[in-house]
C-alpha cells in the first residue's frame, strides 16, 4: 500500500466511521422493510392465485367423485355387456356433462379397457364408445399408470391422441370393493387454463405448477410442459432445469418443497433466486389436495422499494466534502515531496546508479530525508564501480572453466546427466543427446523424458532415482532402456548422489554406458548354444536343462516325455527336395507348439525328431498315463491333416504326413538318460507296427 493510499484509509476511517455506521444502520432497515413487504406482497399474489387456479379445479373433482359413486356407473363397469347397464350409466355421464365446466365426460373400465367420451357439442352422441385401450400403446398408458398408482385422482396433462385434443385430465378411480374397476372424469382446455389461472401479467415474471419430481405441469410457454408426466420414465421428464440453470438454485427449490410436503400445514416459503442473471422474489407452495406445487418469482426490477432517506444522503454528501478538502492538503504538502524522491529511486532502479540526484528545498523533514538520500546514492555508486570490477574478473575465470569442463564431458563416449529432485534433468552431454535421437539440450532440460522413454521404462527409471535420493547412495546396474521412436538399448549405469552443505542429496549424476551391441553378441550366442536355427525351437542342450529343473521342482506330480518322428520324412525329402522338408518340418513345429500348454516344453533333436516334456501332470500314475495319452493323441489329430507348403512363390504343393509318438512318464527319482532312452524305445515300437501312433513304456 503507498503512502496515499494508508493517509486515504487513515482519514476514511475518522471522517467516516460514525457517518458510514448511520448510513449502514439506515440502508440495512430500508432493506429489510423492501425484502419484509415484497415477501408480503408475493405471497400474497400467490395464494390468491392458488386458490383461483385450485377452485375451479376442486369443482370438478367433487362432481367427478358424485359421479363415480352413482349406482349406475358402477353397475355400467361390472355389467358393461348388459345394453341396459350401458344405457342408464351412459345416461348418467350426460345428466352431468351439464354440470362440468367443460361440459364434457370420459370414462374407461378395467374389465374391458373400453374407452367412453362425449363433449359440448355432443358429437359422440349416440356413438360415444371411442376405443379399446391397450397397454402396449404408449398413448394408453395414461389409463394403466394412474389404476396402478391407486388413490383417488390424478391430474395429468396431455394430448389425447383418440380425441386429438389437448386438456389438463382429471382421472377419477371408481372404487368397488376396494377395488378400481375403472377411471371417469373431465378436462380443461389447456390453452384458456394457462390464459385464466397461469399466464402473467409481466412477462418476466413466472407462474408455475410443478410435481415431486420438478416436472412442470403448467405454465405459460407451452412447450415446456412436460405432458402425460404420470406415464414417463424418470428420465424423459421436462422439468425446471429447463427454465432454471443453476442447479445450485434449483438444490434450494427441492429443499423447500421437502419441507412444504412434510409440513402439515399450508405454508407459503419465500426465497432470492437468481435466473438468468436476473434476481427474483420466489414463493412456493404445495396444493395438497392435487399433490402438486405452485411457484411465482417476481422479476425485482418490478417491485417498488423505498429509496434512501434523504438524510442519509446529506451524511454521505458532508463527509465527501471534507474528505476531498483534506486529499488536497495531503496531496500537495506531503504526497508531492515523497513522490518526487520516490521518482528516482524508480529511475535509479531502471538507468543504474548515475543517475543525477535534485535535492527537495526547505527545512522540514522530506527535506533533509532528500539531502540524506543524494548522499547514499554517492557512495553507493563509488562501491558498485569496485564490485563490477571485481565481479568481471570472476565471470571471466569462472567461464573458462565451464568451457574447459564441457569440452571433456562433451567429447566422452558415456551419457553424463545430472537430475534435480523433481527427477527431471538438469544437465545432459552431447553423447546423452545423440543416443535419444539427437534431441536439442532445450527439449531434455526440465523434462523426465516421458516423450521419448516409454512409460514402464520412466516408471522403474523414476523408482530407482527415488531411492537414491531417500537412501543417498551409489547405485549401478544394467537396464534396457526403451525408447517410443526407436530402439531399446542396453546401458550400465551408474547413480550418484550429489550432497549440499547440510548432508541433504539435492541432485543426481548418472553416468552411463551403451552396451547394446554386446548383449546382442551375447543373445546371438546363446541362441546358436541353445535353439535350432531352422524352427527356432529349444535344441537337445536347452531340452535337458528344462527337464531337470521339472524335476528339481519336486512337485511329486509325474511329467510326460514324448519321443516323436514324422513317418517316411526321407521319402519326402526325396521326393520333393530339401526345401520343402525343411518347410514341412517348421510346419509340424508349428503345430506341436499350438498342442500344448504354454508351460509345457517342444524341442527339436535333430532331422525329423522331435520331443516334448509335459509338466505336472497328476499324483496318480494311472491318471497321469491317461492325461499323457489324452496329449498324444490330440497331438495326432492336430499333425495328421494336409499340410500346404509354398515351395516358391506363388507355387503351393499339398502333402499328407502321420507321426509316430512315443510316451513314458518320470518323476524327480531317475537320470534323465533313462527317461530318455525309455522314450526313444516306445518311440521305436510304433515305428516296427503301422507308424501314425502312439506307445507309452
Amino acid at each position: 500500500m503507498t503512502l496515499r493510499q494508508k493517509f486515504l484509509t487513515f482519514i476514511l476511517i475518522i471522517f467516516f466511521s460514525v457517518s458510514m455506521l448511520t448510513v449502514f444502520l439506515v440502508d440495512d432497515l430500508v432493506e429489510q422493510i423492501n425484502k419484509q413487504w415484497a415477501k408480503k406482497l408475493t405471497e400474497q399474489r400467490l395464494s390468491f392465485d392458488k386458490q383461483k387456479a385450485l377452485l375451479p379445479i376442486m369443482n370438478e373433482v367433487k362432481l367427478i367423485e358424485q359421479l363415480s359413486k352413482e349406482k349406475s356407473i358402477l353397475n355400467m363397469a361390472i355389467y358393461e355387456d348388459d345394453a341396459k347397464a350401458l344405457k342408464q350409466g351412459l345416461e348418467t355421464l350426460e345428466r352431468y356433462k351439464s354440470k362440468l365446466e367443460n361440459k364434457s365426460y370420459f370414462i374407461a373400465f378395467n374389465k374391458s379397457k373400453n374407452y367412453y367420451y362425449n363433449d359440448k357439442n355432443n358429437s359422440r352422441k349416440g356413438k360415444e364408445f371411442i376405443a379399446t385401450l391397450d397397454e402396449k400403446n404408449k398413448n394408453d398408458s395414461w389409463f394403466f399408470q394412474t389404476m396402478k398408482k391407486g388413490g383417488k385422482f390424478y391430474l395429468n396433462v396431455d394430448k389425447n391422441s383418440n380425441l386429438g385434443i389437448t386438456n389438463i385430465w382429471i382421472n377419477y378411480n371408481i372404487i368397488h370393493d376396494g377395488k378400481i374397476i375403472g377411471i371417469v372424469g373431465t378436462g380443461f382446455e389447456l390453452t384458456d387454463f394457462i390464459k385464466l389461472f397461469v399466464k402473467t401479467n409481466n412477462p418476466n415474471d413466472y407462474n408455475i405448477f410443478f410435481d415431486d419430481f420438478l416436472s412442470i405441469q403448467l405454465y405459460q410457454d407451452t412447450k415446456l410442459i412436460d405432458f402425460s408426466s404420470i406415464s414417463k420414465d424418470s428420465s424423459d421428464h421436462i422439468s425446471l432445469l429447463s427454465i432454471i440453470k443453476d442447479k445450485n438454485e434449483l438444490q434450494k427449490i427441492k429443499h423447500i418443497i421437502t419441507n412444504l410436503k412434510n409440513s402439515p400445514y399450508n405454508n407459503i416459503e419465500t426465497l432470492w433466486l437468481n435466473i438468468d442473471g436476473h434476481k427474483y422474489l420466489v414463493s412456493i407452495s404445495h396444493i395438497k389436495e392435487l399433490d402438486w406445487f405452485d411457484m411465482m418469482a417476481i422479476d425485482a426490477n418490478s417491485l417498488p422499494i423505498i429509496g434512501l432517506s434523504q438524510a442519509t444522503v446529506n451524511t454521505l454528501f458532508v463527509m465527501i466534502v471534507l474528505f476531498t478538502l483534506f486529499i488536497l492538503f495531503n496531496e500537495f504538502k506531503i504526497i508531492r515531496p515523497i513522490k518526487e524522491i520516490t521518482n528516482k529511486i524508480v529511475d535509479i532502479s531502471k538507468n543504474g546508479y548515475n543517475t543525477q540526484i535534485k535535492v527537495i528545498d526547505g527545512k522540514d523533514e522530506i527535506a533533509l530525508l532528500s539531502k540524506e538520500f543524494r548522499k547514499l546514492i554517492q557512495l553507493v555508486q563509488k562501491e558498485n564501480t569496485n564490485l563490477e570490477i571485481l565481479v568481471h574478473a570472476r565471470t571471466e575465470e569462472l567461464f573458462e572453466k565451464q568451457q574447459f569442463l564441457n569440452t571433456i564431458l562433451d567429447n566422452v563416449n558415456v551419457y553424463i546427466y545430472t537430475k534435480d529432485m523433481n527427477l527431471n534433468y538438469t544437465y545432459i552431454n552431447k553423447a546423452g543427446l545423440k543416443a535419444l535421437g539427437n534431441l536439442n539440450l532445450d527439449d531434455v532440460i526440465g523434462t523426465n523424458l516421458s516423450s521419448v522413454y516409454t512409460q514402464d521404462t520412466v516408471t522403474e527409471i523414476e523408482k530407482v532415482d527415488k531411492d537414491v535420493f531417500s537412501k543417498g547412495k551409489k547405485v549401478s546396474f544394467e537396464e534396457e532402456i526403451k525408447l517410443i521412436n526407436s530402439k531399446s538399448k542396453y546401458i550400465l549405469i551408474t547413480k550418484i548422489p550429489l550432497f549440499d552443505k547440510n548432508n541433504k542429496v539435492y541432485s543426481i549424476l548418472g553416468i552411463a554406458l551403451d552396451i547394446t551391441q554386446r548383449k546382442e553378441q551375447e543373445n546371438i550366442i546363446k541362441e546358436m548354444a541353445f535353439y535350432d536355427p531352422l524352427t527356432n525351437l529349444p535344441n537337445r542342450r536347452l531340452l535337458e536343462k528344462k527337464v531337470y529343473s521339472i524335476m528339481e521342482e519336486k512337485t511329486k506330480k509325474y511329467g510326460a516325455l514324448m519321443f516323436i518322428d514324422i513317418d517316411d520324412f526321407k521319402s519326402i525329402n526325396d521326393t520333393y527336395s530339401h526345401k520343402v522338408g525343411d518347410l514341412l518340418l517348421v510346419e509340424v513345429s508349428r503345430r506341436l507348439k499350438d498342442a500344448i500348454r504354454s508351460t509345457d516344453i517342444v524341442a527339436r533333436l535333430g532331422g525329423d525328431e522331435f520331443v516334448i516334456a509335459i509338466k505336472e501332470l497328476d499324483f496318480d500314475l494311472e491318471y497321469s498315463k491317461s492325461q499323457a495319452l489324452n496329449v498324444a493323441n490330440k497331438i495326432l489329430k492336430m499333425t495328421n491333416t494336409i499340410y500346404k507348403l509354398e515351395e516358391n512363390e506363388n507355387n503351393f504343393i499339398e502333402i499328407s504326413s502321420t507321426l509316430s509318438i512315443g510316451v513314458t512318464l518320470f518323476n524327480d527319482a531317475e537320470p534323465i538318460d533313462s527317461i530318455f532312452q525309455r522314450a526313444d524305445k516306445a518311440m521305436y515300437n510304433v515305428k516296427k507296427e503301422n507308424k501314425n501312433g502312439t506307445y507309452l513304456l
